[in-house]
C-alpha cells in the first residue's frame, strides 16, 4: 500500500504532460478496484487457447469488443483479417525403437504437414549445415532417414537471417529422400517451445517438421554417432478452410487533435498448447484496463487513442500487417505506438527499438511519471526488433516503444502449456497497466509529438544493425 502511495503522490506532483487530476486518477482507477487481473482470468479461463481460426479465437474477440463497450469506449469495431487456411493439432505418437525402446516427446511446428499414413520411420542422421549445397553433396547419405537438427542450428544466425536458408534446407532434404525433420529445442526437462513451420500461413513446408525435447534430442545424437538410433514417430495434422479473423479496435476520439492519433496494442491470440496468460493474455489485460481507466476521465486526452488487440501475431503479425496496409493513408498522423508483449513480470521500462531520439524524448515523462511505479527505464533497446507487433509501425517510421517488464521467468512459460493464470502476478500486472495507461495519456495529451517519423534511411539503419534488413525486403515489406 506504501508503494501505491507513494506512486500517486509522486503523479499528483507532475504536471509536465497532461493534467495532475488525469494523471492521478488514471493510476489510481488501474491500482485500486482495477480489472486487469479479471481481464485476464476471464480471457484465460472462458475461452482457453486462442489459436486463430479456432472458435477459441473468434469468441474471445467478441468478449474484447464487449469489454471495451463496457468500460466507455463507444467507438468499438471488428476489423476483418482474412486468412488462407486455420490449422489443427491432432495425436502424437513417438518412440525410439533402436537401439531400445523409449517414448520421446515430439510435436509438430504449427501449420506443418502431417507424417504420412503409417507415420515416419527411419534411423536419424544429424546435420549443422542447412546449406543446400552441403545437403546436396550428402543426399546418399540423407535418403530415407530423419534429419536431426538443433535449434541452435536452425537459428545460428537469429531467426530472421536464418528463415530463408531454413526453407531452402527443406526443399533439399525433400529432394535428397528424407523422410522427416526433427528439431531439438533447448528448453530442459522435455519442454516444447511450439514454433510456425513456416512465416504466415501460406507457405507449407515440403516435409513433416515437428520439434523435440531437448533431453531426447540429446540422447539420439549421441546413438546416432555411436552407431544407430532409429525412430518411429506419426503425428495428425490439419488445414482447416480460409477463414476470417478480426482485429479489435477501440478508439477514444482526440478532443483538439482527434486525427492525430496513437496505437496501444497487445496480441489477442496465442497458442493452442495452453491458455496464453503471459503470452498474451497479460497484454491484452493491460491494453482493456488502460481503455477503462482512460475512459473513465470523462473527458479525451489532445490526441485520439486507438486501443488494438491484434490476431495472428504467432503466424507473423498477421492482424497488425493487415491493419497498417487498411490504415495506411492514416499513417503518417499516428505519433506513436506502444506494444505490450513482453508478459507481466516486475515493472522495469521501455524499450524504443533503435530510435535513441524517442528514448531521449520519452525518458522524461518516464523518469517524472513513472518511477515509483516501475516503469522509469528507458532503452534504445533493438532486442526484440521485429519479433512482435510494433514491427510495422516501425517499419513505417512511427515511434515505437515497447513495454519490457523483467524478462527473467518469461521465457519459461513461453509458448508453453505452463502459461496459465497461477504464473502471473496480480500486484506486477496492475503495476505494468498502470504504466502502460499513464505513459499512452500523457503521450497522447502532450503538445507535441513524442519525435518525429523516421525516414527511409533511419528506418533502414536500424534494420541493418540487427541484420533484419535482406529478410525484410525479401518479404516485401518495405515497398
Amino acid at each position: 500500500m506504501k508503494r501505491i502511495v507513494a506512486a500517486l503522490l509522486l503523479l499528483t506532483a507532475t504536471s509536465v504532460f497532461a493534467a495532475d487530476s488525469d494523471v492521478e486518477r488514471i493510476a489510481g482507477s488501474v491500482l485500486v478496484r482495477g480489472h486487469s487481473m479479471q481481464y485476464v482470468r476471464e480471457l484465460t479461463e472462458q475461452f482457453g487457447s486462442r489459436l486463430i481460426g479456432s472458435t477459441g479465437y473468434d469468441r474471445a474477440a467478441e468478449w474484447a469488443a464487449a469489454q471495451f463497450r463496457a468500460a466507455g469506449v463507444t467507438n468499438v469495431r471488428l476489423e476483418e483479417v482474412p486468412i488462407s487456411r486455420g490449422w489443427k493439432r491432432g495425436s502424437v505418437s513417438a518412440h525410439m525403437v533402436a537401439p531400445f525402446e523409449q517414448t520421446l516427446h515430439l510435436s509438430p511446428f504449427g501449420w506443418t504437414v502431417a507424417t504420412p499414413a503409417g507415420g515416419v520411420r527411419g534411423d536419424i542422421i544429424t546435420i549443422s549445415d542447412l546449406s543446400a549445397e552441403s545437403i546436396r553433396n550428402r543426399a546418399k547419405d540423407l535418403k530415407d532417414r530423419v534429419v536431426l537438427i538443433s535449434i541452435g542450428t536452425l537459428f545460428r544466425n537469429g531467426y530472421f537471417a536464418g528463415y530463408k536458408p531454413y526453407l531452402a534446407a527443406l526443399d533439399a532434404l525433400k529432394a535428397a529422400g528424407a523422410r522427416g525433420v526433427l528439431v531439438g529445442f533447448s528448453m530442459p526437462d522435455n519442454a516444447f517451445g511450439m514454433l510456425e513451420a513456416a512465416w504466415g500461413v501460406d507457405t507449407i513446408p515440403p516435409l513433416p517438421v515437428a520439434e523435440l525435447g531437448m533431453e531426447d534430442a540429446k540422447m539420439l545424437e549421441r546413438l546416432a554417432a555411436a552407431g544407430r538410433a532409429t525412430v518411429e514417430y506419426s503425428y495428425d495434422s490439419s488445414f482447416t478452410p480460409p477463414h476470417m479473423l478480426h482485429n479489435v479496435v477501440a478508439e477514444i476520439r482526440g478532443g483538439d487533435k482527434p486525427d492525430e492519433w496513437i496505437a496501444v496494442g497487445g496480441h489477442l491470440d496465442s497458442w493452442d498448447v495452453g491458455s496464453g496468460a503471459q503470452d498474451n493474455g497479460s497484454g491484452c489485460a493491460m491494453v482493456l484496463e488502460s481503455a477503462r481507466a482512460i475512459a473513465a476521465l470523462g473527458h479525451p486526452p489532445r490526441r485520439s487513442i486507438r486501443f488494438l488487440l491484434w490476431a495472428g501475431e504467432e503466424e507473423g503479425f498477421l492482424g497488425s500487417h493487415a491493419y497498417t496496409i487498411a490504415h495506411k493513408a492514416e499513417l503518417p498522423k499516428c505519433i506513436a505506438a506502444l506494444n505490450a508483449d513482453a508478459g507481466a513480470g516486475h515493472p522495469k521500462g521501455w524499450a524504443t527499438v533503435g530510435r535513441a531520439d524517442v528514448a531521449d524524448a520519452f525518458r522524461p515523462v518516464a523518469k517524472l511519471l513513472l518511477t515509483d511505479l516501475g516503469g522509469a527505464e528507458v532503452s534504445d533497446s533493438t532486442q526484440f526488433v521485429l519479433q512482435s507487433d510494433h514491427a510495422f509501425f516501425l517499419l513505417n517510421g512511427i515511434p515505437t516503444l515497447e513495454l519490457m517488464p523483467d524478462l527473467s521467468k518469461y521465457f519459461d512459460v513461453h509458448h508453453r502449456s505452463a502459461d496459465t493464470i497461477e504464473k502471473i502476478d496480480a500486484h506486477n500486472l496492475a503495476a505494468n497497466s498502470a504504466i502502460l495507461a499513464v505513459a499512452a495519456f500523457a503521450i497522447a495529451d502532450r503538445e507535441e509529438p513524442i519525435a518525429p517519423h523516421a525516414t527511409r534511411e533511419q528506418v533502414m539503419t536500424i534494420l541493418e544493425k540487427t541484420k533484419t534488413d535482406t529478410f525484410v525486403k525479401e518479404m516485401g515489406w518495405l515497398e
